[in-house]
């Protein structure tokens, strides 16, 4: 992951962040203010430091000889602008995904009528844009939210269409886009 000042840098700190999955070969982008990232290995714990986590032995969050009270686990994180240090964790934060340019039917024009977003986790909403030639820019319609089935349902007639997919947190992963269309008639 490597941070940047970029566009809307108000505090002049890190702001944009251009992320690599090694195990994925992916990108991604996030935004989120940092000083600085770093490997952080976790402190230990005695058992009279404990208390500084539970109260009580039940409300512990791992049994007494979990190596999460031994220290030295890797976790990766940073520094807020308050100087403050955190990690990455919980649960992932609201994205959107917009796939590339795709002309359904070579030539022609075709009517999206459903598409369905690939996310694993929490349901999610589907805008589709649209243009007739490559020298337009794209028009998106308004999010539609998905159906029992997983579909959300357009209606949009186009030479060439792209997708946008916005999704609330709580996903594990976003694959792209399943289309139902029919190609238009040739003249």
């Amino acid at each position: 992951m490597w941070v940047y000042p970029g566009a809307g840098n108000a505090s002049g700190l890190c702001n944009k962040a251009v992320i690599y999955n090694w195990v994925t070969t992916q990108w991604s982008h996030a935004e989120f203010e940092s000083e600085l990232l770093s490997v952080f290995l976790s402190p230990g714990y005695t058992l009279d430091e404990l208390d500084s986590i539970s109260t009580s032995m039940e409300g512990l969050p791992y049994p007494l000889d979990s190596r999460f009270y031994q220290g030295g686990l890797t976790s990766f994180g940073g520094f807020t602008k308050n100087h403050i240090m955190g990690i990455f964790g919980g649960t992932a934060l609201n994205a959107t995904v917009e796939t590339g340019e795709i002309q359904h039917a070579q030539g022609r024009r075709s009517m999206v009528r459903r598409v369905r977003p690939l996310v694993d986790g929490n349901s999610a909403t589907v805008s589709v844009g649209t243009r007739n030639l490559l020298a337009n820019t794209y028009s998106y319609n308004s999010p539609v939210s998905q159906t029992a089935s997983g579909f959300c349902p357009h209606r949009v007639d186009a030479n060439y269409h792209r997708y946008r997919i916005n999704t609330t947190g709580a996903f594990k992963k976003i694959q792209g886009v399943e289309v139902e269309f029919e190609p238009g008639s040739e003249r």
